[in-house]
């Protein structure tokens, strides 16, 4: 599992150490269970690599520095190999993720960050990735069969370069990633397993 930093870590930028403490905390019966990978930040367009930015995202690491944590970063001025070099460096996870080809967003392309990859599908809703009025707007996309042999494509192209890849799919709006997640797994041939989570909670 992955745990999504609320929004006062990556988008108000703001929080104290007890709201530092709960975040932390709030995941714990997954940490005991042996199931919680991944903290995720998502940070917004306006995000961009300012010296400000990055002496925020070196404060935010070290404040996560017990928890794996992977970053989404959806300006492109962040989206340079020396920033993924970085990352694996420091033990922090690059997030690749797929959305509408947009200008100045990062490049929709699955990179690795030493051994591992994370590949979050947005979905690719153009006319509504900015002027939607929620984020069901935005994520209200099914991806086609011949974009799902392309994502296909890259995911196998990094199989012998990672131990572990993960594929998120956040086109949840009417059930697209259900029906996305199947084609995936039919392309790669993928056997789903079955998990007993009744001891998790």
């Amino acid at each position: 599992f992955s745990v999504k930093l609320e929004s006062a870590f990556t988008h108000k930028r703001e929080y104290d150490p007890a709201l530092l403490e709960r975040m932390q905390k709030s995941p714990q019966s997954l940490r005991e269970a042996g199931v919680l990978d991944w903290f995720v930040a998502q940070f917004p367009f306006s995000f961009q690599r300012t010296r400000a930015n990055r002496e925020y995202l070196w404060k935010l690491c070290q404040d996560f520095a017990e928890q794996p944590l992977a970053l989404e970063l959806r300006h492109v001025s962040w989206d340079l190999d020396e920033v993924r070099e970085g990352f694996a460096k420091q033990g922090l996870l690059w997030i690749s993720p797929d959305y509408p080809a947009l200008a100045g967003m990062t490049q929709s392309v699955l990179r690795s960050s030493g051994k591992n990859a994370y590949f979050r599908l947005h979905g690719r809703n153009a006319a509504q990735w900015w002027d939607g009025k929620t984020a069901a707007d935005r994520h209200d996309y099914r991806y086609s069969l011949e974009e799902m042999t392309e994502l296909a494509r890259q995911i196998r192209a990094l199989e012998g370069e990672c131990e572990n890849l993960w594929v998120i799919f956040n086109n949840t709006t009417k059930g697209h990633a259900i029906y996305n997640i199947n084609t995936l797994e039919e392309l790669l041939g993928i056997q789903r397993k079955t998990v007993d989570q009744t001891g998790l909670f």
